[in-house]
């Protein structure tokens, strides 16, 4: 029995798991959150290790990660929807979704954060994520796309670290391009702060 990606019920693990699971232990939040693609040899899917090219000139990386599906679900959940834990009520756990339809395609993503301070104009000092994510078919990809313009809107005015510029757009047939700063941007401007990427590991 599951719920919101939680495994209420288990059956006691057998040694022959557990091994397994210490060994080769599952690789993204995806393996987690849908366990027949990590328990089942037949579905087992493994993540794409993508990597960016060199970042562009007069930016500084500030790190580099991967955000997997449940971050990226986060992301495309309506933030009305996005509820917290009682802590004072232990079955508020049964209430929380781990992922949802934009997500569940998932099959990669590398994060770019990019830093650039501009002492003789503040107005181009900020911060800028570059998002390259891949997923499991093209229809995964408009998906994931369409909800993030959906949920991630640029204002303007936004307030310190809320993104003032947003470019989300679709790259070849799985990818999904997304740019977020902290400055007023063009999108032909957040376009060139995207590196290439590639796969390097499967």
């Amino acid at each position: 029995m599951r719920q919101g990606g939680l495994n209420l019920l288990m059956a006691k693990p057998k040694p022959a798991d557990l091994d397994l699971a210490l060994r080769t232990p599952p690789r993204s939040t995806e393996q987690v959150l849908h366990p027949e693609r990590y328990w089942d040899e037949a579905r087992r899917d493994e993540p794409v290790r993508l990597a960016f090219a060199d970042a562009p000139a007069g930016w500084s990386v500030g790190g580099t990660d991967v955000y997997g599906e449940m971050m990226l679900a986060l992301l495309t959940t309506p933030p009305s929807k996005r509820t917290g834990l009682d802590v004072s009520n232990p079955t508020s756990i049964l209430g929380v979704e781990y992922t949802n339809a934009a997500a569940s395609g998932w099959d990669g993503d590398r994060v770019l954060w990019l830093s650039s301070a501009d002492k003789a104009d503040p107005a181009k000092a900020g911060e800028v994520l570059v998002l390259a994510s891949r997923w499991d078919s093209p229809k995964d990809a408009d998906e994931f796309a369409e909800a993030a313009r959906a949920h991630l809107v640029a204002k303007p005015d936004a307030p310190g670290m809320a993104p003032k510029s947003v470019l989300i757009e679709r790259r070849g047939e799985h990818d999904v391009l997304l740019v977020s700063s902290t400055m007023l941007m063009t999108n032909d401007q957040l376009r060139a702060l995207a590196p290439e990427w590639r796969v390097v590991e499967r």
